[in-house]
C-alpha cells in the first residue's frame, strides 16, 4: 500500500490500483506514480508523507480569496494566469509543477501580457493548441483582447489558425460581437481584419 497526501487528509492507495494507474507496470517505490498528486510520499510508511511548500504570504492570501488549497496545484496555475498572479506560477514553478503551456490560453483570454511574457519565457509558444484545437489568439479574440491578440501576433502567432471546428479567431470576434453588442468586439473584429484574418 502507498499513502498519499490530500490536503490534510492521508488516504491510502491500493497497491493494485495504483498498478492500473500506472499502466499495468508497478510503481517504482521512490517516484510519483503517474497520474496522481506530485505530493505522493515515499512507498515507506515509516518515512514523511511529503508537504507542500507554503506559498509566500500574498499568495496565500490571495489563495484564500480563491478559496484554493496548496494541493489544487492546477487550479492555482488556472486562476493564477487568469489574474495575473506571477508570484503564484513562481511558486509552482520552485515546486517542479509545469507551468502548463495551456495557461497561455487563460491569460490570453483575461488580457494578462505580464503573465504571457512570464510563460512565453518559460517556453510557452504562442500557437499552443488545447484540446479543442483553440489557441491563445482564438481566446482573446473571443473576449475582445486586442492588446492580447498583438503581443501574441507580434511573437509569430497565427490570425488566421482554425480549432477543431475550423473556427477562426476572427470568426469568434464577429460571433460575440452579433451576440454581446461590445465594443470590445467590434474593436477586436475591426483589428483582426487589418492584420491579416480572414
Amino acid at each position: 500500500m502507498r499513502k498519499i497526501l490530500v490536503g490534510s487528509v492521508t488516504m491510502t492507495l491500493v497497491t493494485g490500483l495504483a498498478w492500473m494507474i500506472a499502466g499495468g507496470k508497478a510503481p517504482e517505490p521512490d517516484k510519483p506514480v503517474i497520474g496522481t498528486p506530485r505530493d505522493i510520499s515515499p512507498a515507506s510508511a515509516d518515512a514523511p508523507p511529503a508537504v507542500p511548500l507554503e506559498p509566500p504570504p500574498a499568495v496565500a492570501e490571495w489563495m484564500r480569496g480563491r478559496q484554493l488549497q496548496v494541493d489544487e496545484k492546477d487550479a492555482i496555475g488556472f486562476f493564477a494566469s487568469h489574474d495575473g498572479r506571477v508570484d503564484a506560477l513562481e511558486w509552482l514553478k520552485e515546486q517542479g509543477v509545469d507551468a502548463g503551456a495551456t495557461l497561455m490560453l487563460s491569460a490570453a483570454w483575461s488580457g494578462r501580457i505580464e503573465v504571457m511574457e512570464w510563460l512565453k519565457e518559460q517556453g510557452a509558444g504562442v500557437n499552443v493548441k488545447d484540446i479543442h484545437g483553440e489557441t491563445a489568439m482564438h481566446r482573446a479574440a473571443k473576449n475582445g483582447r486586442v492588446d492580447a491578440m498583438a503581443w501574441l501576433k507580434e511573437r509569430g502567432a497565427d490570425v488566421n489558425v482554425k480549432d477543431e471546428s475550423g473556427y477562426t479567431p476572427l470568426l469568434y470576434a464577429e460571433e460575440m460581437l452579433e451576440r454581446q453588442q461590445k465594443e470590445i468586439h467590434a474593436s477586436a473584429v475591426k483589428w483582426l481584419k487589418a492584420n491579416g484574418a480572414e
